[in-house]
């Protein structure tokens, strides 16, 4: 079992670098573990509504995938996760579109829902790291 005062050394001795790549590699490993479910999916066919129709309105994405995570009003299907997300990561689509990469695609899910908002994640740890740890 190791000291404390050697525990704290190595936290010292790591760089905010290191602790983005260990971030972003966590990410990646356990985003590649679990599968696309009802959540990730409600958020990327916000996603491909707010793209393609500049609207919250899923009922056309709905028909090549269901997901439980939806909401029925005035005779609408709804995401029921907030827009900003969608509207933010929106441009993804358009990218994986230009570039010919199907868009109802699982690793394009895994790309706009989990790894970008994952690299920011990663530097704000990294960022986090360098101005409070390094002096824990």
């Amino acid at each position: 079992m190791q000291s404390a005062g050697k525990i704290k050394a190595k936290i010292n001795n790591l760089n905010y670098r290191q602790v983005f790549i260990i971030c972003l590699a966590a990410i990646i490993i356990f985003s590649t573990l679990s599968p696309v479910g009802p959540n990730d999916l409600s958020r990327y066919l916000n996603i491909v509504s707010i793209a393609k129709k500049g609207s919250l309105i899923i009922d056309e994405e709905l028909q090549k995938f269901d997901t439980m995570d939806k909401l029925f009003i005035n005779g609408h299907f709804y995401s029921d996760k907030p827009p900003l997300f969608a509207i933010t990561f929106s441009p993804v689509y358009y990218a994986a579109k230009l570039l010919n990469i199907p868009v109802y695609n699982k690793y394009l899910y895994k790309f706009s829902i989990i790894l970008i908002p994952g690299i920011f994640f990663a530097f704000a740890m990294s960022l986090f790291y360098k101005e409070y740890a390094v002096n824990f």
